[in-house]
């Protein structure tokens, strides 16, 4: 026998449509078009109600909190009202889902057989569950199989409290669906108590975490974005430079003639650049991830320090800048994440590289210093006696793509992230930055932070 469905809609155009659609499925259809009129249906002949809410008559709301006074028939609502206002108070009366028009038919005809393929709670007049079936049709109430006389009063008091579950249950469906359509934002309505309160504020917390989940996965997704447009943007430049370079060295060998060295210098320094750019951009990522993505080791600052020089030391040679370098007589540990720390001290000493004159000096100066407390502590400091900055710059200078129109001159594929990333690093390791001018010219940009031993850790930030 197939399922039997009332649809109640006054558009005639419609009506006839959505009732074709399913007849042609193998539904049964009975469509009434006034909202009063739907007030003496007996909603336990059918299956499921097809409900419009903009009716003559009576309004669809009103039509639904009527029948959902004695019945737990499926009710699907079919409304122009897309607001989310509207969709909740309808839920929240009892409908079972909430479809806008306008929709394609196969949509509808998708969600009338998803709701009718659900088991129901109560099927052909029968309610079961944990051991009592009660058959509203012949009015015979059985616990584990054994009979139970009851009077007529006291059989429509068991009926109106059987039936209080599956309405609650349908309810806080109806809720948990609305709930995941808005992806979690707000919590499933916890109505009284009772096992199934506590199954609603059970869904509250799975949804919680789920919305922990999606929120970390886009601020990841954003992260990544920013990644690869940054890359992809701050790259093809100096790329670009570079490949200018190499094709002057190959036509000079194709030519046979001698290799001018400020070309060589120039190809040497874009390489250099462009790895110090794709590591500052991956620090960058690293510490907008926060410090669950910081891993906190010993590191020995005069091993690192001498590493950051060796690395800079080709460039400064090719542009005649001497590189000296003043460490304490063995090791100074502190505690941090070596990978971002070393970034840290080498995106200073290659902007006093980067931005000096010919001929210049940078020095790097390691030293344990004690505190008034007696504290242990550290002082890095990278001294050179390059141009400078003026009283502007200076204050701006560690923010993020802050580049002073001496450097745009110098360099204008910059991307300004060296300082802005070192200050990030010493923030993220308790450790102060300092910049200030020295005299007669030339910057000094000071590390201060606390020592520890080969075998401590970093606390959390």
């Amino acid at each position: 026998m197939p399922h039997r469905i009332l649809l109640v809609e006054d558009d005639d155009k419609l009506g006839r449509q959505v009732a074709k659609s399913l007849r042609d499925a193998g539904l049964a259809v009975d469509w009434i078009q006034d909202g009063g009129a739907a007030f003496g249906v007996s909603p336990s002949a059918y299956s499921l109600l097809i409900l419009d809410l903009m009716l003559p008559g009576k309004h669809g709301l009103d039509v639904l909190e009527h029948l959902r006074a004695d019945s737990d028939v499926p009710v699907l609502v079919l409304s122009a009202r897309n607001d989310t206002t509207d969709k909740v108070r309808a839920l929240e009366l009892g409908a079972d889902d909430y479809l806008t028009k306008p929709f394609w038919p196969e949509e509808l005809l998708a969600r009338v057989k998803a709701r009718l393929r659900r088991p129901a709670l109560e099927r052909d007049g029968v309610i079961a569950g944990g051991g009592l079936t009660v058959d509203c049709n012949a009015r015979t109430v059985l616990v584990h199989e054994v009979a139970i006389e009851l009077t007529r009063v006291e059989f429509d008091l068991l009926v109106a409290l059987a039936r209080r579950p599956v309405r609650r249950i349908r309810r806080l469906a109806a809720d948990v669906r609305r709930v995941a359509t808005e992806r979690y934002v707000e919590p499933v309505i916890v109505r009284g108590a009772g096992e199934i309160a506590q199954l609603a504020t059970a869904f509250n917390d799975a949804g919680a975490e789920v919305r922990s989940h999606l929120e970390s996965l886009e601020e990841r997704d954003r992260t990544l974005r920013a990644f690869v447009a940054n890359t992809t943007h701050d790259v093809m430049l100096p790329l670009t430079v570079l490949q200018g370079h190499l094709s002057a060295l190959r036509d000079r060998a194709d030519a046979g003639t001698p290799v001018e060295r400020e070309v060589v210098t120039d190809a040497m320094e874009e390489a250099h650049y462009l790895a110090s750019l794709v590591a500052n951009l991956g620090a960058a990522v690293k510490l907008e991830a926060g410090a669950a993505h910081i891993h906190r080791h010993p590191v020995d600052l005069s091993e690192l320090v001498e590493r950051v020089a060796g690395r800079q030391r080709p460039i400064a040679r090719q542009r005649g800048i001497r590189i000296e370098l003043s460490l304490p007589g063995g090791q100074l540990w502190t505690a941090g994440d070596v990978t971002l720390i070393e970034q840290a001290v080498s995106n200073l000493a290659h902007n006093a590289v980067r931005y000096h004159d010919h001929g210049g000096r940078v020095e790097l100066r390691l030293a344990a210093t004690e505190c008034a407390d007696s504290s242990a502590t550290f002082s890095l400091r990278v001294v050179d006696d390059g141009p400078g900055l003026s009283d502007e710059a200076l204050a701006r200078v560690a923010e993020r793509s802050f580049r002073t129109d001496e450097a745009r001159r110098r360099h204008p594929e910059g991307l300004g992230l060296g300082l802005h990333n070192a200050q990030s690093v010493a923030l993220a390791h308790g450790v102060e930055l300092e910049i200030r001018r020295t005299e007669p010219r030339g910057l000094e940009v000071e590390l201060r932070g606390p020592l520890a031993s080969p075998t401590d850790e970093a606390p959390a930030a």
